[in-house]
């Protein structure tokens, strides 16, 4: 009901409560807290959070200053959704700024923890640099970090090209600013060294797990072996000098003598003992060396020749003749380089 009275015109009706808190409300005189600082403070000692499951988050429990008012507060995350979250452990004593919406303590939410003199600052040191200069920034945590990603993950140097990634199948690669890498990966586990767009990386470790084989490679050295089973079957060695196997305290100095060589020693043997008893005993060739030394051994004529210092001396000295020389040996070195056996392969 509306009523002129003068110039003015006065309604007349009931005031709501809303007409009274707009009459009340204003700088200083809203009595109720938007925003507040608080102390994590409640709970058990180690633990002031609860973990609510229906309600499918924490609630951290906060004494409110100054007002003193207690307050069961939600957490502020930057990751949070369907099976998504963050979280850094809350201690009794920790200092955290609070806002609640629409003045309502009931709706409290901690947006940010604060140092103070209980959690203060890492004034000294981190990662050995000093952090008041105010020239980097950082992230430390002094409790257990995880994180999780249900996709490909992918860290990058703008700087330098060099990178950490994960793929969808599990795949880890690290690779420098030299193009070099380390895999590591359901089918192989590697290292490529250095390469460029225009060249292939010259070093080279490799257990190829599904082609079930070893392999390095060291520039123009190559080795290799496989399993029984490995795809394809190849067990090689190869290398552009002198290869050397010496057993622990002895220096590889002498030489492996090889079956072939053995074989064509021996041959030289026969054709000096032939010699020497008048065709009795016919030099072997290749194909038919194994039966016929085993003849010869067995002879009783043979036997008795080699019996006969001057006349077996003869026979070494004819079967080394047609043979390399075997180099001088070098003083507490021995044999420096291959002579009789094995060409290229020293054995300690």
């Amino acid at each position: 009901m509306k009523q002129r009275v003068g110039i003015r015109t006065v309604v007349r009706g009931a005031i709501d409560s809303r007409t009274m808190s707009e009459a009340f409300s204003g700088p200083d005189i809203d009595t109720r807290s938007w925003v507040s600082f608080g102390i994590v403070d409640g709970g058990d000692e180690d633990s002031p959070v609860i973990f609510n499951k229906e309600d499918g988050q924490p609630y951290v429990l906060v004494t409110l200053e100054p007002s003193k008012h207690p307050a069961m507060c939600r957490v502020g995350m930057e990751v949070t959704g369907n099976g998504e979250g963050e979280w850094a452990p809350f201690l009794n004593g920790d200092e955290v700024l609070v806002v609640m919406p629409e003045g309502r303590e009931d709706n409290a939410v901690i947006i940010k923890r604060l140092a103070n003199k209980l959690d203060a600052f890492p004034m000294d040191s981190v990662a050995g640099q000093d952090p008041t200069t105010n020239s980097f920034a950082f992230r430390r945590r002094r409790t257990p970090f995880i994180e999780e990603y249900s996709g490909p993950v992918f860290f990058r140097s703008a700087s330098t090209g060099a990178f950490f990634s994960i793929d969808s199948t599990g795949t880890v690669t690290i690779k420098d600013g030299q193009s070099a890498a380390l895999q590591l990966g359901p089918d192989a586990f590697q290292y490529s060294g250095p390469s460029s767009p225009t060249s292939a990386p010259e070093f080279l470790l490799q257990f190829a797990l599904t082609q079930r084989q070893f392999l390095i490679q060291c520039a123009d050295a190559f080795f290799c072996i496989s399993a029984s089973d490995g795809t394809p079957e190849v067990n090689s060695l190869t290398v552009p000098g002198t290869f050397q196997v010496g057993t622990i305290g002895n220096a590889a100095t002498e030489h492996v003598v090889t079956t072939e060589s053995l074989m064509n020693i021996l041959a030289n043997y026969t054709v000096a003992l032939s010699a020497l008893t008048g065709g009795f005993v016919t030099p072997p060739t290749p194909a038919t060396a194994d039966p016929l030394i085993a003849g010869i051994v067995a002879t009783a004529a043979i036997s008795s020749t080699w019996s006969q210092w001057p006349l077996t001396q003869l026979a070494v000295q004819s079967g080394f003749a047609s043979m390399p020389p075997k180099p001088a040996a070098v003083p507490s070195k021995g044999q420096p380089s291959p002579g009789i056996g094995c060409p290229g392969f020293f054995s300690g």
